[in-house]
């Protein structure tokens, strides 16, 4: 999707990005251009895409029906002057792509979906005086879903239009005050489905008023911000679903906010720690779902009688800078009140043969760490990172369903002037503590050797990059992913990348 038409830079001539790609994995091709024009005084942007790729290809073999297409573009124009700007942008997308089928959870011949989206939006700036500045902003989204069986019968639609504005203030800096805003913003949207969904016809209004300030107390950098939360859920016919239970106007509000400090420990270090308590509300999905979804091989049951998800979370870390090195350590805790969440249940409806998903809002606990690290080492340069996370139910002590295992990755580039090359790694450990009805996976790790080259010609810049992902062709599974039993992580790929600055 373009800027917004006032974020756009007015320059003296055009800039223009063009990228096509080759993917052998499943032996498709993908392109894209983008352009930034200056027109007098207004500036104008403009994107478009387009995908077209066959059935990926496992180390296990082709896995059918999973050919993609999409297509995408976008178009945004806006004004600055002197006391502010303002812009539009338009986008629309459309994709059509295949799930597999064969097994338990999904059809006997795989189905095809179908998505369209979109998308217009406008900002404006007002700051006569540069002492604060006011942004308005408005969007408006059209989301339309449906899938196909095999031959072509029609099994499920739904399909949104939202509204969102906000207004927001900004405020310059003034003694110890750093800086801050504060504003409202607001949602209307209405959802209608049809097909196998029984979800009722729904309307969901929400609102929200909200504050963030930045402080500094000598050497002590502070954060504080306060938000206040409302929203209306309102079926049009009020009844009885099948399974759901009564169906009704749900009403729902409170408060979240956060504090965080920092601080100078010396050499280059630097200490922060934060608390926050969060606030989520139901939606119309989580409440009033009653369907198959095939493309999420589930049949999806709503929970009417949800009550907000509250959290309090803590948050502390170090991050250690100097010269080209850096490391960053952070921890957190957080305990959920009525966590939500879709909760397996074991059973498969009989109508469908999908596993039952219940949305469900129950105490949990989680908690977890993550680490960064940059340096330059002997030429190259070298970034790695990692992530743990762990999570359980209370009461019961029950694993945290969809919870990812020990994750890292490492980058290692060398090489000077236009030609550069490396090696990217991706691991990650064995997640054997899973929910009553997940199924375990097996650690990984992926090696992707890759060269990036770069040439400059006139006015033009030409970048080539070329990778060999996966290329010893493992054969693993990623733990998020609710078909991991049938459909493993693409195979040994030959992705090539070129791109030309204008």
């Amino acid at each position: 999707m373009p800027p917004y038409g006032a974020q756009i830079p007015v320059e003296d001539r055009w800039a223009i990005v063009a990228y096509v790609k080759a993917l052998q994995v499943s032996r498709g091709a993908a392109g894209s251009l983008r352009f930034e024009a200056p027109l007098g005084r207004f500036g104008v942007s403009g994107d478009g895409s387009y995908r077209d790729a066959h059935d990926i290809r496992t180390p296990s073999g082709r896995l059918g029906n999973t050919a993609i297409r999409t297509l995408s573009g976008g178009l945004g124009v806006g004004r600055s002057g002197r006391q502010g700007g303002a812009g539009v942008g338009a986008s629309a997308y459309r994709s059509a792509y295949g799930i597999p089928g064969g097994f338990v959870g999904a059809h006997p011949h795989g189905v095809r979906v179908e998505i369209q989206r979109l998308h217009g939006e406008g900002q404006a700036d007002y700051h006569p005086r540069g002492a604060m500045r006011l942004t308005l902003e408005g969007a408006a989204t059209r989301y339309f879903h449906q899938e196909f069986e095999a031959g072509g019968d029609l099994g499920v639609e739904f399909g949104a239009i939202t509204y969102t504005a906000g207004a927001r203030l900004h405020t310059a800096p003034r003694g110890f005050l750093r800086g801050g805003a504060a504003g409202l913003s607001a949602e209307a949207r209405r959802f209608e489905a049809g097909g196998l969904y029984f979800t009722p016809s729904t309307r969901e209004l929400s609102a929200a008023a909200y504050a963030f300030q930045k402080a500094q107390a000598g050497p002590l950098a502070l954060e504080a911000g306060l938000r206040l939360d409302g929203r209306r859920v309102s079926p049009e016919v009020a009844a009885r679903g099948s399974g759901l239970g009564a169906i009704g106007v749900r009403r729902f509000s409170g408060l979240s906010g956060a504090f965080g400090v920092q601080a100078p420990l010396g050499r280059g270090l630097h200490a922060q720690a934060s608390a926050l308590r969060s606030l989520r509300t139901p939606g119309i999905e989580e409440l009033f779902s009653e369907g198959p979804h095939l493309a999420a091989y589930s049949f999806e049951i709503g929970n009417p009688d949800l009550r907000p998800e509250v959290g309090l979370g803590l948050e502390a870390g170090v991050r250690w800078a100097s010269g080209p090195a850096a490391v960053r350590l952070t921890a957190f805790r957080n305990t959920f009140r009525r966590f939500i969440f879709p909760r397996a249940t074991g059973a498969v409806n009989y109508r469908t043969l999908l596993p039952e998903y219940q949305v469900s809002g129950l105490d949990a606990r989680m908690w977890g760490a993550e680490a960064e690290a940059a340096a330059a080492v002997g030429g190259a340069a070298v970034e790695a990172s990692a992530a743990y996370v762990r999570g359980r139910l209370a009461p019961g002590g029950e694993p945290l369903p969809w919870t990812p295992p020990l994750q890292g990755r490492l980058v290692v580039r060398a090489g000077s002037g236009p030609v550069q090359g490396g090696l990217r790694l991706k691991a990650a450990a064995p997640q054997r503590r899973v929910y009553r009805f997940e199924e375990p996976t097996a650690g990984y790790a992926v090696f992707s050797p890759f060269v990036q080259a770069r040439r400059s010609g006139g006015r033009a810049l030409h970048t080539l990059d070329v990778a060999l992902d996966n290329a010893l062709g493992a054969a693993y599974h990623d733990h998020l992913s609710r078909v991991k039993s049938i459909m493993p992580e693409p195979g040994r790929s030959l992705r090539v990348l070129y791109k030309v600055y204008l």
